[in-house]
């Protein structure tokens, strides 16, 4: 179902934006704006706090682990359990995640913890070769530089917290306007799923999934 969207948006020529909500908390894209600009050296590994089910909720910080990467995945390993719900015939039940650990291209390692952290959930602890920052949809944003000292993010312009739809609806009118596509649209958007879906089929197979996964045809009732 996802591919046959995906081709035909693309045979129209027309952009698919996801409502991955937490991507677009104005701080938190600042806070990717200076990590790809080295505010803590090379990105090295990326860990994220939620689980729950993969698609439906995990997936927001499966997201957030990406914004960050700055890379396209190539390999997934995940562990979780198979709920015991019922699912529409011809689909099968969503997995709950308990961990997951997917390579990145550029040799960036992201691990999802199937919960909670030390800072709620959907966020995630960016750890680079010359520091480490938090950032998610929740949390306070921090940094600290390569002697564990704190950084100060004052002077980075920082912005205040706004409506997260409405930086996502202002990105698509200015697209709809001649803009530029807006963030967590079309590749920010497969990759995810490309993401999700792996870490289905290395639940259900217990290895480690490179993407594209090569099974298209499992079919997940994610409605939760």
């Amino acid at each position: 179902e996802m591919d046959a969207m995906t081709a035909l948006a693309r045979e129209r020529g027309i952009p698919i934006t996801v409502s991955y909500s937490r991507h677009w908390r104005p701080g938190t894209l600042r806070m990717a704006e200076l990590a790809a600009g080295g505010l803590i050296g090379d990105v090295r590994t990326i860990i994220g706090y939620t689980g729950k089910w993969v698609l439906s909720f995990g997936i927001h910080t499966t997201d957030l682990i990406c914004q960050f990467a700055g890379s396209r995945p190539v390999a997934v390993y995940a562990t979780g359990t198979i709920a015991d719900e019922e699912a529409p015939a011809g689909y099968e039940p969503e997995p709950i995640l308990s961990s997951m650990v997917i390579e990145f291209e550029n040799g960036v390692t992201g691990i999802q913890a199937g919960t909670e952290g030390e800072h709620g959930s959907f966020y995630c602890d960016v750890v680079g070769s010359g520091g480490s920052l938090r950032a998610g949809m929740y949390t306070t944003f921090a940094a600290r530089n390569e002697k564990r000292e704190t950084i100060d993010l004052d002077p980075l312009d920082i912005p205040p917290d706004r409506s997260v739809f409405a930086v996502a609806y202002e990105e698509i009118a200015g697209y709809l306007d001649g803009g530029p596509v807006p963030a967590c649209t079309d590749d920010a958007f497969i990759v995810v799923n490309e993401i999700g879906f792996a870490a289905i089929e290395s639940i259900h197979t217990g290895k480690r999934i490179t993407i594209p996964n090569v099974n298209r045809s499992r079919k997940i009732f994610a409605n939760h």
